[in-house]
């Protein structure tokens, strides 16, 4: 599952189980005159009289039970997600060999001011100009370079940030899958 599937998807389960909260809260208004807390919410239903509101709340929270289960799996997924795929970019920031990506993208940039310095000023005064080009882009890669190194210290920095972050919710996903009860709370039969 891709970050932007997973994240479509887990919206789309927080509306499901917004919807589900909201008509549970209105049918439990219809029959009780207020809201049932959880603690009560068991007793609450079965003590009700009317089998087709009871058979209607013990479904929606067998259903919105079950929801909140697939919506804590998806959201952990989505956050394995984010932080396995910020620590890859973080190591490829941090890798100083001579092949990684953003040294290979300032000898791009590089060449591409020359092409274009040492271009115009063979247009202008033919070699003469184009060797001023290359000496005015000799001069200007070190600067280059230092920009670029200021660049990656900062997207570090920002990735680090990102990864804590990541991670966190990550936690919280986990520890509010496992404060979920494994088993809905009433029975199948319950709800016939």
């Amino acid at each position: 599952m891709t970050q932007f599937r997973a994240a479509k998807k887990l919206d789309a389960l927080d509306r499901r189980c917004d919807a589900l909260e909201s008509e549970r809260r209105q049918i439990e208004l219809q029959a009780f005159g207020a809201e049932v807390t959880a603690g009560e919410r068991r007793e609450r239903y079965l003590q009700l009289g009317d089998p087709t509101l009871r058979r209607r709340l013990i479904g929606l929270t067998r259903d919105l039970h079950t929801a909140r289960h697939e919506q804590q799996a998806v959201a952990i997924a989505y956050w394995s997600l984010v932080t396995a795929d910020t620590r890859r970019k973080l190591d490829d920031l941090k890798n100083d060999a001579p092949t990684a990506r953003w040294r290979r993208d300032i000898w791009w940039d590089a060449l591409t001011i020359l092409w274009i310095i040492g271009g115009a000023g063979w247009l202008a005064w033919q070699i003469p100009g184009a060797i001023g080009g290359t000496l005015v882009t000799a001069a200007l890669t070190p600067w280059l370079v230092r920009g670029r190194h200021r660049r990656r210290d900062e997207s570090i920095r920002k990735g680090e940030g990102l990864l804590r972050s990541g991670e966190l919710e990550l936690q919280q996903a986990q520890a509010e899958a496992a404060r979920l009860p494994a088993e809905p709370p009433f029975s199948a039969a319950e709800g016939r």
